[in-house]
């Protein structure tokens, strides 16, 4: 809540329990090899952890779980005093305004915690940001011709990428609120000029700020949702590479993450995952979704 008001805090504590759907988040136990569930006060979609371990997850409202706070022997005794509901009130109406989130990331400069809303028609059309230390919300609108964020991320320096299903991929710098946008690689919708992007409808976003692809800190890519591609961007020279799975097609992922294993062994210590996530897995070579581990050569022949 941005005020500790008695009546905001009633109104937001009876939309909470007013609720019933997907308010729980889970892990995998490795030493037990059991899942755990932890109840949550708020429904949960994508999630992102902060450097103080820390899960956000986005959804109505934004949802905070502190995981140092969750005793494993004691989850359903220690899961309440972990984990937060932020939300804001308009107490004209005496109503919750939703988030309406769809994904999550933390800044890695100040640990804002920054949101995409997804909705076309009104102020919804935006990004907006919390301050976790001044418990403050604040909007930034989507100016023309972005529309529809979906996948959000931070590069190191503290800016702002986002993908937006109008077909472009969009730059926010938190400083000044200046927004630029590129249009993503494919064709355009017949007739249209600069009020779109291109026909591409990218489902999310990811800044490789570790260089575990092996193209550079801080590269951007794009889930290439229609196109079976991820839509790499080197920011630095502002242009696109696309990347296309060779096997299995089509290949259509949602999401994606990178992981160095070993630093000093080059190309093949380190390398993305990304996950085969279509609702129609039987219309392609496998026939069931995958999890894809991708690694890139410096050159065809390196071994």
């Amino acid at each position: 809540m941005e005020t500790n008001d008695p009546a905001a805090l009633e109104v937001a504590s009876k939309a909470l329990l007013g609720r019933s759907h997907g308010m729980q988040l889970g892990y995998y136990d490795s030493k037990s090899n059991k899942f755990v569930g932890v109840d949550t006060s708020y429904n949960t979609h994508h999630l992102q952890f902060d450097w103080q371990d820390r899960i956000w997850t986005d959804g109505d409202v934004l949802g905070e779980l502190d995981t140092t706070k969750i005793d494993p022997n004691n989850v359903e005794g220690t899961e309440a005093a972990a984990q937060n509901a932020w939300m804001r009130v308009d107490m004209d109406t005496k109503k919750v305004i939703p988030t309406s989130g769809y994904a999550t990331a933390v800044s890695p400069i100040d640990g804002t915690v920054w949101l995409s809303v997804p909705q076309v028609d009104g102020p919804q059309n935006k990004l907006f940001m919390l301050d976790p230390k001044t418990r403050k919300f604040k909007d930034f609108l989507l100016p023309l011709p972005g529309r529809l964020s979906h996948g959000i991320d931070f590069s190191t320096d503290g800016t702002v990428w986002f993908s937006a299903g109008s077909g472009h991929l969009g730059r926010l710098d938190p400083k000044t609120g200046a927004f630029k946008y590129w249009d993503l690689p494919g064709p355009k919708f017949t007739g249209t000029g600069m009020e779109t992007g291109s026909t591409e409808y990218p489902y999310f976003l990811w800044v490789d700020q570790f260089d575990t692809f092996g193209l550079g800190k801080d590269t951007v890519v794009v889930t290439g949702t229609t196109s079976d591609s991820m839509l790499i961007f080197d920011p630095k020279k502002e242009t696109f590479s696309i990347f296309r799975m060779a096997y299995p097609m089509p290949f259509y992922t949602r999401g994606l993450d990178g992981r160095i294993d070993d630093a000093k062994a080059g190309w093949k210590g380190r390398g993305i995952w990304a996950t085969y996530s279509s609702y129609l897995p039987k219309f392609t070579e496998t026939r069931i979704g995958s999890v894809n581990h991708i690694q890139v050569r410096p050159n065809p022949l390196a071994n």
